[in-house]
């Protein structure tokens, strides 16, 4: 009796058999999948470099080698060896009205010293100290206004630098990098979105000097 109803219910047994060996195959490869992932972000984050940035008023050797105080960049690796494709820092002026904001570039004199180094400290950038000169026509350029300026807006602008890294990855792909740094705060990577806008400029923008950012230049662009 169990054997015929065995053989009259074969096809079925096959069929399930089939279906469980399908899915324990599906599982495991499921499984397979899942483990390549992880095993591909663990090592992305082991072999990645840490990128750190130290900046600072210092008494050194100017780009003509005479001495005076600079605004000093300095750009190291705490991570994984990297390749360096090349790096840049960009100076800008930012004044903001109300909800939004004007982004000038800045044509500063700036030279750097290249360690060629992977690892530990990569490169180091030597600026004009133009902080003084800044402060000064921010200073005029404010009270020039301060009568005729719209009770629901305020004077503010700042100096800003965008420090651009370009470097190849353990998959041997190139990736960038934008580091903020201002108002002498940590500096903080930008988004995606805020990079593309600084990089634009950049490379499109045309550069005033701390000449063209006169007290009543200043003025004008907080009434705009």
């Amino acid at each position: 009796m169990v054997k015929k109803w065995l053989k009259e219910n074969k096809v079925y047994f096959e069929v399930i058999s089939s279906l469980i060996l399908t899915i324990a195959t599906t599982y495991a490869l499921f499984r397979g999948i899942i483990h390549q992932e992880r095993t591909y972000y663990l090592q992305e984050l082991a072999y990645q470099p840490e990128f750190r940035i130290e900046y600072g008023l210092s008494d050194t050797l100017n780009c003509d080698n005479e001495r005076e105080e600079l605004f000093m960049v300095e750009l190291s690796n705490d991570g994984y060896d990297v390749d360096l494709r090349y790096t840049i820092i960009h100076p800008y002026l930012e004044v903001y009205n109300g909800d939004t904001s004007n982004i000038i570039p800045l044509n500063q004199k700036i030279c750097f010293i290249d360690l060629k180094s992977k690892r530990g400290k990569l490169i180091s950038y030597k600026l004009e100290n133009i902080f003084d000169l800044f402060d000064e026509t921010r200073e005029q350029s404010i009270a020039r206004i301060k009568d005729i300026l719209p009770r629901n807006r305020s004077a503010i602008s700042n100096l800003k630098y965008v420090l651009e890294i370009s470097y190849k990855d353990f998959s041997n792909e190139y990736q960038e990098k934008y580091f903020e740094i201002l108002n002498w705060n940590d500096p903080s990577e930008l988004d995606e979105k805020a990079a593309r806008v600084y990089s634009k400029l950049a490379r499109k923008g045309i550069p005033y000097s701390m000449s063209d950012i006169t007290p009543d230049f200043l003025a004008k662009m907080y009434l705009e």
